[in-house]
């Protein structure tokens, strides 16, 4: 190879990688709409498996945002934000559901916040909710509660049932709140260190969920807190890693990351009409693995 065609090499590859790493965070021009009101689970058996009481339910609400339904508790993860331009936000008619506790949106437990970024969160939507709702506790990131002090005169009516977590990227916190083991770990968000991002399991019955925010996708920074030795039953990732051009990321997750079944969020609008076929060729490296989309219906687990 001459060195013009080594040239011309790198450089077609660093395009490529460019294009990979915009779609990942893609910055269209396009208008979101909201995510399409959930549609109940329909396959078959799917009554029966409610009745067993040993099944778990994932509804996707938008972007990284689902509700985790077991036979004895309810959870909800990223679901409170309002209208966005680039990101898929929750259907009004949902948002309506959950401040109303209208089922499936009844009993809710916990309400966790992985950070506070405007696809994840919205300070004011989360107060309207806890006000609305009296029952859940709230799971919230130092500086996420520090937007949500700054904008509600209601904080001290919602305060004890609030909990704020600020902790130092790489430390881990366990605790049990409404009956529900949790453990919460801080890493970074991206390759950024703020805003503060938090990665949590929870355990709903004998269901281990896991759900990563806007972590790094890299390799040490799961490692750093010992995810290659745990086992998910659910695990909630974000949609570029199992693909990225970068080996090291695609492998840990093909290798030492384990989940019987994973849910890709963050699908940038531009690829939603080609993320699931997308995965056809690293599919068979993993038990189970689909992409949360607009429309889809909840979906049932059973052990």
């Amino acid at each position: 190879m001459t060195k013009h065609d080594s040239a011309f090499f790198v450089v077609i590859t660093s395009f490529i990688l460019l294009l990979f790493a915009g779609a990942l965070h893609d910055e269209s021009t396009a208008v979101a709409g909201p995510h399409p009101v959930p549609k109940p689970w329909g396959g078959p058996g799917s009554e029966e498996q409610a009745e067993q009481g040993d099944s778990l339910t994932l509804t996707y609400i938008a972007n990284m945002g689902v509700h985790i339904n077991s036979s004895d508790h309810r959870v909800m993860i990223d679901c409170l934000f309002g209208r966005l331009r680039k990101s898929r936000f929750p259907a009004p008619e949902t948002l309506d559901s959950m401040m109303n506790g209208i089922p499936p949106y009844d009993d809710i437990d916990l309400v966790l916040v992985t950070h506070r970024d405007r696809d994840h969160f919205d300070s004011a939507v989360v107060i309207q909710y806890m006000l609305a709702r009296r029952e859940p506790i709230l799971v919230v990131p130092a500086d996420a509660a520090e937007k949500m002090r700054a904008v509600g005169s209601d904080w001290s009516e919602i305060e004890s049932r609030v909990m704020v977590v600020d902790l130092e990227i790489g430390e881990t916190l366990k605790t049990e709140l409404a009956g529900i083991p949790i453990t919460v770990f801080r890493s970074t968000h991206g390759t950024s260190t703020w805003p503060m991002n938090l990665m949590y399991q929870v355990e709903v019955n004998d269901w281990r969920v896991f759900h990563e925010g806007d972590a790094s996708g890299k390799a040490d920074d799961y490692l750093a807190f010992g995810l290659d030795t745990m086992h998910f039953d659910l695990a909630i990732m974000q949609h570029g890693w199992p693909m990225h051009p970068h080996q090291p990321y695609r492998l840990f997750f093909q290798n030492d990351f384990r989940a019987d079944h994973i849910a890709l969020g963050h699908v940038a609008l531009s690829r939603e009409g080609t993320a699931e076929s997308e995965l056809d060729n690293v599919r068979k490296y993993y038990n189970d693995i689909f992409v949360l989309l607009p429309g889809m219906p909840e979906k049932v687990f059973t052990m």
